[in-house]
């Protein structure tokens, strides 16, 4: 767990991991089409409630349904907005995606927001860095031949923050772990030297 010093290598190149759009409209749709489909389903079973009192209502058996249909309702709202969150950032006009330079990173997610990160301040580690304890909570990569890692797996990459870079990078971007490695091992190199 060290820390590494600012990277001063102007002349390494930036690298931009553009977000895939296509994947986030495809994930905003399905949330989209669930949250719909459950609305739909909630309203049809409201619809025909009967709370005031009557010869044909059985009050207490619709009071019954729409108390039921109230978290329905919730998770149906919150599938839409995740849904519609998606799709915005699918439909982003503007450049989305990670920036990585020999500075730092500048994380651009349009609805999810927007961060900046020094290079001295994010800690990068292979599984190989970790301690015995951390390797043995983590998955089977921790056991490949440090070469191997390097050249194949994206590193831990963690800001004072504590977000997942690394997870971010491979659900945004849609792109296999192996080219996200290779694009960035000569940054994610200068960030790491001592």
């Amino acid at each position: 767990m060290s820390s590494y010093s600012a990277v001063q290598d102007e002349s390494l190149p930036s690298v931009f991991i553009p977000v895939s759009r296509v994947r986030a409209v495809a994930r905003g749709l399905v949330w989209t089409v669930l949250g719909l489909g459950l609305a739909r389903t909630v309203a049809y079973f409201v619809s025909d409630l009967r709370l005031v009192p009557s010869a044909v209502s059985n009050r207490i058996g619709d009071y019954a349904v729409l108390v039921a249909m109230v978290p329905l309702s919730v998770v149906s709202l919150v599938l839409l907005y995740r849904g519609l969150k998606w799709l915005a950032l699918g439909m982003w006009p503007s450049r989305i995606g990670f920036v990585f330079t020999a500075r730092g990173l500048s994380v651009r997610l349009g609805p999810f927001g927007s961060r900046v990160y020094a290079a001295g301040h994010v800690r990068v580690r292979y599984p190989f860095e970790m301690s015995d304890d951390e390797a043995a909570r983590s998955s089977f990569e921790a056991f490949l031949p440090e070469e191997e890692q390097i050249a194949t797996l994206v590193p831990q990459i963690v800001p004072p923050d504590g977000a997942a870079i690394r997870l971010d990078l491979m659900r945004y971007s849609g792109r296999a772990e192996s080219d996200l490695a290779a694009r960035l091992s000569p940054i994610l190199s200068a960030w790491r030297a001592p």
